[in-house]
């Protein structure tokens, strides 16, 4: 068994090694959660052992920052067991942290049809574990970067924040925003010149594009002035919690015109005391910060102005 061990801690250094040869500063490790439960009920078996292993490798190997991903509603989930899983992953130490809410649509993803409902924890359950991990990792010393991430004080995000440079992505929070991303691997999303791209999902097909010397790209979507307009401001309450017409300026646009149907929606959530709107201006209120995706999204048309039956994941 020592032998087995010694041979994965090699090849796990050698893969980390390459990748820190070929210019890799930054590396995730989709966590998830530590609990054997929780992990038996979604399978995906990582033992805690393999996580550390990973990520001392990373350090070993010179990774400037090291990011741990966590989800937050699984099945068999309770806010006992997911205190534990923080508490073992602060320990670990990791630079930034990804506090993600799990979304149940098995209309989209098959595999989720194997889930048992009953063994989810209830909305109220799962809102808890969510204010529960918050104020554990702000009690740890992780600043909220956002919705969903958290990160040291002197880590590039918290510092992107203060000075107010902070970007979000398709893919997450980020200090900067590139003019283009090139997305590798299944199911991959690029965004170049305006449009998204996606990578085939099935293993296979995807091998077949490759070995083809084929794009693997499946589908794509060209972003449209409205769409733009809607993402800057997205992103800027997301990032920013306020926006205003001043920064409307370069699309010709006014929250009251151009978005003028988004205000009337947030009208119940102002009620509710998380945005204010004043003439020109919508600001995210510090309880809003915690449900900032519902306020974003009373700015996405498609969200609202789609007639099809797609399924969304829900905010909590």
């Amino acid at each position: 068994l020592r032998h087995r061990l010694d041979a994965v801690e090699y090849v796990v250094g050698a893969v980390i090694g390459e990748l820190g040869s070929a210019g890799f500063n930054r590396i995730s490790f989709g966590v998830q959660d530590t609990d054997h439960d929780v992990q038996v009920a979604i399978g995906r078996i990582q033992p805690l052992a393999t996580t550390r292993e990973v990520m001392e490798a990373a350090r070993r190997y010179g990774f400037e920052s090291v990011n741990v991903d966590l989800i937050y509603g699984l099945p068999k989930q309770s806010r006992e067991g997911f205190a534990r899983t923080l508490a073992e992953v602060v320990a670990l130490s990791p630079d930034r942290i990804a506090l993600f809410s799990f979304a149940y649509i098995p209309e989209q993803r098959k595999n989720q049809v194997r889930i048992v409902q009953g063994d989810m924890p209830g909305v109220d359950d799962k809102l808890a574990i969510f204010c529960d991990a918050r104020r554990a990792l702000v009690a740890a010393g992780y600043v909220p970067i956002g919705m969903d991430h958290f990160a040291r004080p002197n880590d590039e995000l918290a510092r992107a924040l203060d000075n107010g440079t902070l970007s979000r992505t398709f893919q997450g929070y980020t200090v900067s925003h590139a003019a283009d991303t090139i997305g590798f691997g299944m199911s991959a999303i690029s965004e170049v010149g305006g449009a998204y791209a996606q990578n085939e999902k099935n293993v296979r097909d995807y091998q077949k594009r490759i070995d083809a010397r084929a794009l693997p790209i499946v589908r794509g979507f060209e972003l449209s002035k409205d769409d733009l307009l809607r993402r800057f401001v997205i992103r800027a309450l997301m990032c920013r919690f306020h926006i205003d017409d001043a920064e409307l300026a370069p699309f010709g646009a006014t929250l009251a015109g151009e978005l003028g149907e988004a205000l009337t929606r947030l009208g119940p959530l102002v009620d509710e005391g998380l945005a204010t709107v004043a003439p020109g201006r919508v600001d995210v209120t510090p309880l809003g910060r915690l449900f900032v995706r519902n306020v974003a999204a009373a700015f996405d048309g498609y969200l609202h102005g789609s007639t099809a039956a797609t399924p969304y994941s829900r905010a909590v």
